[in-house]
């Protein structure tokens, strides 16, 4: 079976199907029942939101250190929607009007945001919407870590499969030596996109219900110079997969001379 949509990050891989949903965890979410008062479920709430904001930190000058310091500074327009009264409000006022817990607060607050956000006619909203379920999945995971969605599974070698990955999300990976990822929604101008270019990472997104078409383990060949995903593929697909990722015939070799290590 063949996939096809539009490669945002150029290359191909080839390897097993990772498969995540982000919407899965914030709607399990919704279910959790308080821990305490309403007060207690609002300093839990601004607990987590510190620790987020400190990883986000983090994440940030890990990535300055490996790609252009400002695409790296994409995780700090996060952490100024986690201080953005804005954001951050709404889910206080939910805490205090219902019997919520801070998960189901959050998770009722940026489902509706993300609606809100694919919604719009304008595509740069429709990419927002990404980075507003990235810091969702982000406090949902510091609240509660028996919600979290399976990431401790190696990922090394691995195609991610999704609806859409968050920025955060490609990031992770990106550490665990992912190959590729595959999704339904992600805009070429989107922080995903933007990290999956400077990583180096193939992305090819618009594959219409690609998380349940596809199971996990999966083997899949992914082109995104041409905007296709092969589900499993055959020996003469990955024969011609390897011809492709050789050099050139008859290119030269590049002039290289040993040097000792320096330490």
């Amino acid at each position: 079976m063949m996939l096809t949509g539009q490669g945002l990050s150029p290359g191909m891989a080839h390897g097993p199907a990772r498969v995540i949903d982000t919407r899965a965890l914030l709607a399990a979410a919704l279910s959790v029942p308080p821990t305490g008062t309403a007060e207690v479920e609002v300093e839990r709430l601004r607990g987590a939101i510190a620790r987020a904001t400190t990883e986000l930190d983090r994440v940030q000058r890990h990535l300055a250190e490996r790609i252009d310091p400002g695409q790296a500074a994409i995780f700090h327009s996060h952490i100024a929607l986690l201080r953005d009264p804005q954001f951050v409000a709404p889910i206080e006022r939910a805490l205090r009007s219902g019997s919520l817990s801070a998960e189901a607060a959050v998770a009722q607050v940026v489902t509706t945001l993300h609606g809100e956000f694919l919604s719009q006619p304008i595509p740069l909203l429709h990419d927002k919407a990404a980075d507003v379920l990235d810091i969702g999945r982000r406090l949902v995971n510091g609240l509660r870590s028996s919600l979290r969605e399976g990431e401790v599974v190696p990922a090394a070698g691995r195609i991610i499969v999704a609806h859409s990955l968050t920025p955060s999300q490609l990031v992770r990976f990106a550490r665990q030596g992912i190959a590729g990822v595959v999704v339904e929604a992600c805009g070429p101008r989107s922080h995903t996109a933007i990290l999956a270019r400077s990583l180096g990472i193939p992305l090819v997104t618009g594959c219409v219900e690609v998380a349940g078409q596809i199971a996990e383990g999966t083997p899949l060949l992914v082109d995104a110079d041409a905007g296709r995903v092969i589900v499993e593929p055959t020996e003469t697909d990955l024969t011609a997969w390897m011809e492709r990722g050789q050099p050139a015939s008859g290119a030269s070799e590049p002039d290289f001379v040993p040097q000792a290590a320096v330490t």
